[in-house]
């Protein structure tokens, strides 16, 4: 084990980090530049998400407050996929109107990696 009395232990859940141009955001970005956004199979999958800034904050404030411990998550909330795309496609001026199918993402990404990645809930609480 590596949690030593003397020690303190602090296990972080991250959500999706998202930074404009890179990551997860920097793919999703792409179609919707190019006016060929949308959901992402039904849309109705949750997504927990935070910006990468709040994350690099919560770092340095678990590095500066050695009273925190345990189990910390850093998400800003859940959002239907729908819901997280329409945001995207109104922050970049586009419309979101193009679907990307579940059997499109398996063909493109792999049945299992569509499913871990884009097509299950990701719901950190």
């Amino acid at each position: 084990r590596c949690h030593l009395p003397a020690n303190r232990l602090v296990l972080l859940r991250i959500g999706v980090v998202v930074c404009p141009g890179a990551g997860a955001l920097g793919k999703m970005e792409m179609p919707f530049r190019f006016g060929m956004g949308g959901r992402m199979g039904s849309g109705s999958q949750c997504m927990s998400w935070i910006s990468l800034d709040d994350v690099v904050r919560a770092l340095v404030f678990l590095l500066d407050n050695p009273d925190v411990s345990g189990p910390v998550n850093l998400v800003s909330g859940f959002v239907p996929q729908i819901s997280f795309a329409q945001a995207l496609a109104s922050a970049l001026h586009r419309p979101c109107f193009l679907p990307a199918p579940s059997f499109a993402l398996k063909l493109v990404l792999g049945a299992d990696m569509a499913k871990a990645l884009v097509l299950s809930s990701h719901r950190v609480e």
